[in-house]
């Protein structure tokens, strides 16, 4: 019994393909001897030739297309070092990122304070009516209502209304009246931040009315007295807060330290 094989082109005689046979009996140690010499796919060492390249120098001897040399990845060394690395950049990156985060919900919702009382007084002046900010406990229910406890906070919602009946004193929205058109509701702090009126008398406790001149019905302060404002604070304490002043005469700004004093947070 004899084996033909079909020999792969000898690439430094040419192309033609030679055929070589051999018994059955030496198939073995002829494959051994000469099937590695120039192939294109090697019994024990695949993709590997001589070490010059042939004619056609697809494949050099240790140079493979495919090998365990040209495997590359990280070692355990390498992926130990790169994962403190990682650890201490986002250490201290973690705490600048919460200030910047902080400070821009602090500052928005100083600047949400005094949109709504801006809104306020120019509603008041176009449509030469009273309009009232009042805080509120529920200002996204259905038909919202107005806080009258003075002890409770503003931070839990805002209510900015036409108060269709101001001759009644009341300041407080009512979803029934046919005169009562509510224009803004502006939602609870989040953050668990804290927004607290600081006044000499009631002014501010639960409500400020803008008259349809633009002006308060704030009580006008003697010079030298603490003006009305709110302040806005956080969990890091007085050093951060906002101040809002609010003037007689229905000017408000926001400060980051007062010049009357220093601003207190509950």
């Amino acid at each position: 019994m004899k084996v033909v094989w079909l020999w792969p082109p000898d690439f430094s005689r040419g192309f033609n393909s030679t055929v070589k046979s051999r018994s059955h009996k030496t198939t073995s140690g002829w494959q051994q001897a000469h099937f590695c010499k120039r192939p294109f796919i090697c019994t024990k060492i695949p993709f590997i030739g001589y070490n010059n390249p042939l004619v056609i120098p697809f494949v050099v001897k240790n140079r493979p297309l495919v090998g365990i040399q040209s495997i590359s990845g990280f070692t355990l060394i390498e992926l130990v070092v790169t994962l403190v690395v990682a650890g201490i950049v986002f250490a201290l990156a973690v705490p600048s990122i919460t200030a910047v985060v902080q400070n821009s919900r602090i500052t928005s919702q100083g600047n949400d304070l005094i949109a709504d009382f801006n809104l306020a007084r120019s509603e008041a002046i176009k449509r030469n009516v009273n309009v009232v900010v009042c805080k509120s406990t529920n200002p996204t229910a259905a038909t919202p209502t107005c806080n009258t406890v003075v002890a409770d906070p503003w931070d839990t919602g805002r209510l900015v209304f036409v108060d269709g009946d101001p001759a009644t004193g009341d300041n407080v929205y009512t979803a029934a009246a046919v005169d009562d058109v509510l224009l803004r509701r502006t939602e609870s702090l989040t953050g668990n931040n804290s927004l607290t009126p600081v006044t000499p008398n009631t002014g501010l406790k639960n409500f400020v009315a803008y008259i349809p001149s633009g002006v308060t019905t704030l009580t006008r302060l003697t010079a030298g007295t603490t003006p009305y404002h709110f302040t806005v604070c956080d969990d890091r304490g007085v050093s951060y807060a906002r101040g809002m002043v609010f003037e007689f005469t229905g000017r408000a700004r926001i400060v980051r330290k007062s010049t009357f004093g220093a601003l207190s947070c509950p």
